[in-house]
């Protein structure tokens, strides 16, 4: 009946109707402020009709006081949810978290669990790991940008051999600064973890300890998205990219890839066929590593998406891309933004029309 809400359309009105988002947000200040309408929300009747809930907009603007704990507490109630977004929901601290897991045994048919963006703590961490038994139908699971989760961003890794199903994991900004150790224990569980897994974003966490990442990474043999976005990188970890043969995403934004072309011009060598999509945005690669790069796009004759925006691109090294553009048989989308260097404005006009007549999505 009801099959997608938010906490601002229950606000607005107190059967469920579904209304624009634009005016949700206009009358947010209504909220669950009345007994009247939280005893509609409570509803059995009209919770078990709900199969998808967004809370991050209502967490933003009212997640203290009780009205927090009653929606937790009511999510037992809606046993047909399919996916539940409580991103910046302001679950903090272990009260919280305890509360929210109150529900895991209720929500068998959860297949999407977004809780990322809530600052919790490492013993929050810990109890939503050891209730993870609880979703045997997860299928994507976010706790990204949680800064000092830390320990508890480990016993999540410890636990996901108990989501068989589990085909997306997003652990981006989870382990803060001087807390690397953790870092190479969470890689010694990629071993137990579900062999469903087919996207890992496990970038932003600082300095941490790529040797850990190269002697484990072989164990996710069915990746087909990998992040390590603002990582410490090295060749070992490039090279031991080709245990990863269904691979068809790489983003390696704002890493170290200056030091690390000849590694990463053999990975192209050895799997660049199957890569799709591949973003080295902001590695700080100049003029002579970037014509290096740029005359190897030849060995990625599938992509449809290539980000090298952020990088030092001059005129001979654009020169060179309109060349190449005829060996990336299925390029869409080409991004060349935030460029350091100076390029003919007759080369720009060429790498546009080469692009137009390609049908490829240029940005400058």
């Amino acid at each position: 009946m009801y099959s997608t809400i938010t906490l601002d359309d229950i606000g607005q009105d107190v059967n469920l109707k579904t209304m624009s988002y634009l005016d949700a947000i206009q009358n947010r200040n209504l909220g669950l402020t009345s007994k009247y309408h939280y005893h509609k929300f409570r509803s059995k009747k009209h919770l078990l009709n709900i199969s998808k809930i967004s809370l991050n907009e209502y967490g933003r603007y009212r997640s203290d006081g009780a009205n927090k704990v009653d929606i937790l507490g009511s999510l037992k109630h809606m046993r047909n949810l399919i996916k539940l977004d409580a991103s910046f929901f302001n679950i903090h601290n272990q009260s919280d978290c305890t509360l929210l897991v109150e529900s895991f045994p209720y929500l068998r048919h959860l297949r999407v669990l977004d809780l990322s963006r809530n600052e919790i703590l490492p013993n929050g961490g810990e109890i939503i790991a050891q209730n993870l038994r609880y979703l045997p139908n997860l299928v994507e699971l976010n706790i990204y940008e949680n800064e000092d989760l830390n320990e508890g961003c480990l016993a999540i890794a410890q636990h996901l051999h108990h989501l068989p199903k589990l085909r997306v994991l997003n652990i981006d900004e989870t382990i803060s600064v001087g807390t690397d150790y953790l870092f190479q224990e969470i890689t010694k569980c990629f071993e137990r973890w579900p062999k469903t897994l087919h996207s890992l974003h496990i970038g932003n966490n600082y300095r941490i300890c790529p040797v850990s990442l190269a002697e484990n990474i072989h164990h996710l043999s069915n990746l087909r998205k990998l992040s390590l976005r603002e990582l410490s990188l090295t060749d070992l970890v490039i090279d031991n990219l080709d245990s990863l043969g269904h691979l068809i995403e790489l983003d390696l934004t704002q890493s170290n890839l200056s030091l690390l072309i000849d590694s990463l011009i053999r990975y192209f060598r050895n799997n660049g066929r199957q890569l799709q999509i591949l973003k080295v945005e902001f590695c700080e690669l100049w003029p002579t590593q970037m014509k290096r790069f740029v005359e190897h796009l030849h060995l990625l004759p599938h992509l449809t998406k290539l980000n090298i925006s952020g990088n030092h691109i001059n005129d001979e090294i654009c020169q060179i891309i309109i060349d190449q553009l005829d060996n990336i048989y299925d390029l869409k989308y080409l991004y060349m933004q935030a460029n350091d260097e100076e390029i003919d404005r007759r080369t720009i006009i060429q790498l546009r029309q080469k692009s137009r007549d390609r049908q490829i999505q240029l940005f400058l």
